[in-house]
């Protein structure tokens, strides 16, 4: 993926020991004019230059055209589990390797050591549910001497979204509804048709003994079989309620509701059956058909306050 990149302001720093060797360079320049040697003054002149001109300038010159870019990255991850992401950090050659971290994603985001003009693989864990459409990048290096440090944030804008869904809360045997937990289950429709006789018909070879509908085929001098109606697959609509903008549920509430609402539309995935889901997706109420856990994981990591989608009148098709 290519993304976009918003870099933003250059900042330089003075590292301990920067700091302390400034100060013994400086104190050394004042203390020439006691040195009589002018062979001995050009070298502690030389020596300070170098000193600054190396330890300085070239983290400064490297980080500043520095560019990042994410070059693998999962489209659907789960809270709190660990993913691989691929990054490239691309600038001259002045040094090996700079360190990459991650902003806000969580104690373990970084820094990592990426080789300068080749793609490294890091491990990122997504503490919080989200979509994310960009991921704040910030790059640095004290090389080659440790005097200064200079870093660089970007805004590593994604060509495909990071969905980070809910860690699904599953029941042994979940209900058609679960008040408390202010996700609204409505089954439109949880019967099942294998038992429900819609007709009878004559017996043709091959057909079950089980389905012979005996008083029938007395009555008339043959076998004839019960035709049942064809099954009916379980459909459910779940509204994923977590307050109003004004006032939104407490966060681990919410969690609590968006996993359940998550383990319950995987179950019911999970027989063959149909799912509904209705949410608000960044204040504007939606209401989808969700058809495999990728979706169900994608619709929930969006999931916010708001008013939710209205559910579908009426028994479900799709």
């Amino acid at each position: 993926m290519t993304p976009g990149r918003t870099p933003r302001r250059l900042s330089i720093r003075p590292t301990a020991f920067g700091t302390i060797a400034a100060g013994v360079a400086a104190a050394v320049v004042v203390a020439r004019s006691g040195i009589n040697d002018p062979a001995l003054s050009a070298l502690v002149w030389v020596a300070f230059a170098t000193l600054i001109v190396v330890g300085a300038v070239i983290p400064a010159l490297t980080i500043a055209a520095t560019s990042v870019t994410v070059t693998d990255a999962p489209s659907d991850v789960v809270v709190g589990r660990s993913t691989r992401l691929g990054l490239a950090v691309r600038g001259p050659r002045l040094i090996d390797a700079v360190r990459v971290q991650m902003v806000g994603l969580g104690p373990d985001d970084g820094p990592w050591n990426v080789v300068v003009g080749r793609e490294g693989t890091i491990e990122v864990v997504w503490p919080t549910r989200g979509v994310h459409r960009a991921l704040d990048v910030v790059v640095s290096t004290d090389g080659p001497l440790g005097v200064v440090t200079a870093s660089r944030r970007f805004v590593v804008r994604l060509a495909q979204a990071i969905a980070v869904g809910p860690v699904p809360i599953h029941h042994p045997s979940p209900s058609p509804s679960v008040a408390e937990s202010g996700a609204d289950e409505r089954p439109t429709d949880m019967t099942g048709g294998s038992d429900q006789v819609r007709s009878v018909r004559p017996y043709r070879y091959g057909d079950p003994a089980h389905l012979v509908h005996w008083p029938s085929s007395a009555r008339v001098g043959s076998l004839v079989v019960r035709e049942l109606e064809p099954p009916v697959r379980p459909s459910v609509v779940i509204v994923v309620d977590l307050g109003s903008e004004q006032a939104p549920l407490d966060p681990a509430a919410a969690e609590r509701i968006v996993g359940e609402a998550a383990g319950r539309a995987l179950d019911v995935l999970r027989v063959g059956g149909e799912v509904v889901l209705c949410t608000n997706d960044e204040g504007v109420p939606a209401t989808a058909i969700v058809s495999d856990p990728r979706r169900v994981n994608r619709r929930l990591a969006g999931a916010g306050p708001g008013t939710p989608g209205e559910p579908p009148a009426g028994r479900y098709r799709p």
